[in-house]
Parts: C-alpha cells; sequence; structure tokens
C-alpha cells in the first residue's frame, strides 16, 4: 500500500472516530445537559448512606445506567416523603424504586419496572397478634399501625386511606426508624413496610427470631425508576428505560442483585425480561 492511500485512510479512520464521539456527546448533552438530581433516603438494601458514601442496588443500577449513557447525577440525601413533590415541580429529575400510582403518573413517567417488592404489615409476635390480616377489616379491628409519611404502600392502601374510619388506625411518622421504635416499645400494634427485604434489613435481629409475624398487603408491587415530566419528555425517558431494558435482559441488574440478596430473594423480586 502506498503512502497515499495511507494517508487517505488514516483520514477517513480519523473523521469516524471524531464522528463517533461528537455524536456521542451530542447525544449525552441532549440527555443530560446537567447532572441529573435523584434523591437518596435511608432505605437498605436498595439504597443508604454509610460514612457519607451512597451504596445499595439502585445506586449500583443508576451508576451503571449513566455510565453507558455517558452522564452524571447528583445524589441528594432527601425523605422518602418528599421526593414525589420535589419531582412533580422539577427540583428532583429521577425517583430510584417507586412504585406506580395513578395520582403520580402525572407527573411522573413510569416505563420498565426492575424489582418485584410487595409491601407488607409486620407484627411482634405476641397473644395479641392477629391470626391473619386483610388490608380492608383494619378499620374494624382494635389496633394501631404505623406508617410513613408520604407512603403509599399499595393501591388498596391509597383508597382506603381516604376513607376516615381506616385512617384512624393509622399513626404516620417522618422517619422508618420511628415507626420502628414505637413498634418495639409495644406503642403500636404493626407497621407497614414497602416488602419483607426492608424488614430483614431494618429488624434484623427479630426477622432472625422470628419475633415477627408478616403478611403480605399485595401480590406484585413493582419498583420503577420514575422520570420527572418536568425535566424529561417520553422520547428522552424511553432513551433511559432502553438501559434499564438493555440490563435486565442481558442479567445486569441480577449480577448486581448478587451483592446485596441470596439467590431465592433474587428469585422472589426479580422481573421477567
Amino acid at each position: 500500500m502506498d503512502l497515499l492511500k495511507i494517508q487517505k485512510l488514516y483520514k477517513i479512520t480519523f473523521v469516524f472516530f471524531i464522528f463517533f464521539i461528537l455524536k456521542k456527546v451530542a447525544f449525552a448533552d441532549d440527555l443530560c445537559p446537567a447532572p441529573w438530581k435523584i434523591g437518596i433516603y435511608d432505605n437498605p438494601p436498595f439504597q443508604t448512606l454509610i460514612n457519607e458514601k451512597e451504596s445499595g442496588l439502585d445506586i449500583d443500577i443508576i451508576t451503571e445506567v449513566v455510565k453507558r449513557l455517558n452522564c452524571k447525577v447528583l445524589l441528594i440525601k432527601i425523605p422518602w416523603s418528599r421526593q414525589f413533590y420535589e419531582a412533580k415541580t422539577g427540583k428532583l429529575d429521577i425517583i430510584m424504586g417507586a412504585g406506580k400510582r395513578k395520582d403520580r403518573e402525572e407527573y411522573l413517567y413510569y416505563l420498565t419496572p426492575y424489582k418485584n417488592l410487595p409491601s407488607v404489615i409486620a407484627f411482634m409476635n405476641s397473644s395479641k397478634t392477629p391470626k391473619s390480616f386483610n388490608l380492608s377489616n383494619l378499620k374494624n379491628m382494635d389496633i394501631t399501625i404505623g406508617a410513613l409519611i408520604g407512603a403509599v404502600y399499595s393501591d388498596e392502601y391509597e383508597n382506603l386511606i381516604k376513607d376516615p374510619e381506616f385512617s384512624s388506625k393509622i399513626e404516620l411518622s417522618s422517619k422508618t426508624e420511628l415507626i420502628i421504635n414505637k413498634l418495639r416499645l409495644g406503642r403500636i400494634e404493626g407497621a407497614f413496610f414497602t416488602g419483607i427485604l426492608e424488614v430483614k434489613n431494618l429488624m434484623p435481629k427479630e426477622y432472625k427470631n422470628n419475633e415477627l409475624i408478616i403478611y403480605p398487603i399485595s401480590s406484585v408491587d413493582y419498583g420503577y425508576f420514575a422520570y420527572s415530566k418536568k425535566t424529561f419528555d417520553l422520547i428522552k425517558a424511553k432513551k433511559i428505560d432502553k438501559v434499564i431494558q438493555d440490563m435486565n435482559s442481558d442479567g445486569t441488574i441480577k449480577k448486581l442483585m448478587k451483592k446485596y440478596f441470596n439467590q431465592n430473594e433474587i428469585k422472589s423480586i426479580s422481573v421477567s425480561s
């Protein structure tokens, strides 16, 4: 090959390389001209702060997402009860682990779920513990249940909480830790949790020693990365969502789950690709 052909081939390769880089940068600038603002709160093993360092499954997933899209994130410590308001106003761009609710769909895009974590109710195992539990029957029971302010544990819960008889049985708190302390002290008879894994991680001693009676309040309740409509249009939300789909189908999400869960737990919370 003579020198002229080599130079020509070099120029073509160089132009293609520059085009690829510029295209990638333009794509990233279009999707994330600034770091995405994402809330984080204490909900291990999905997300938490340990020595001011973020960790958990949700953190690992969003880290891989931004890596694949050449974007950046700004994680902001903010209570769960405030995250939906902040996303509604555009002060947060993405909520990690959000459950799909009809009222939230007015200001959030829900596309591909990445985990299934039905909510549960936990009671301390005692003679007063109900032998069975049905959410709709709570208003007829002589008990008080702790719940997190702003949390919606299921569609049925969302509808029932509007009923004064039902809501009178609910004692709301701003932090899950406060609910757990009240349950341990016997100030409330039971507590709602976003899933059995949350109970396991926040009340490990009681869970391990079979000191709790746990009832599911739904069979399916998927968790999503929900995108604020103030930040993203549907096309951009779908570009991010495509990465979630790919990570689910190529096994990346299950691989990340292995850091935090055993095989049976992974099987119970995984979403089929």
